[in-house]
């Protein structure tokens, strides 16, 4: 795949994850769900592989909260195209919060260990070193 693809590609999903970290995405109940405090900014990671998931599984690996590398693949068939993305590390550990509700980072303080800051997209970013 090339460079450029991955880089739409998370793109999309940190545009996605800083929605929810930011407190824009409808919970289905007419208000908004919870920000995420100190929601983690995916890396690209082409080696995790596919899983199978429950009814939410894809939504709630999406937005688990320590899940910071990203692999997608593209499949283009006869009559549509495939585009499968999977996160690590592993979440959707059941009977645990996908992220602790709070409000995203305003500045590197408001990130756990070493990471930086985004704050346009109120994610904290993992360093270069963890991927």
């Amino acid at each position: 795949m090339p460079d450029s693809v991955r880089m739409t590609m998370l793109d999309i999903h940190n545009s996605y994850r800083s929605s929810l970290a930011r407190g824009l995405e409808h919970d289905g109940l007419g208000g908004n769900a919870p920000k995420v405090g100190a929601g983690q900014k995916p890396i690209y990671n082409e080696q995790l592989w596919s899983r199978p998931g429950v009814q939410i599984g894809h939504y709630t690996q999406m937005a688990w909260e320590t899940s910071y590398k990203l692999g997608c693949s593209v499949e283009h068939c006869s009559s549509m195209t495939y585009v499968v993305c999977q996160y690590g590390p592993t979440g959707n550990a059941p009977n645990y919060p996908i992220y602790t509700v709070g409000d995203p980072c305003k500045n590197d303080r408001g990130c756990p260990n070493d990471y930086k800051c985004s704050v346009s997209e109120g994610l904290c970013v993992v360093p270069e070193k963890r991927s």
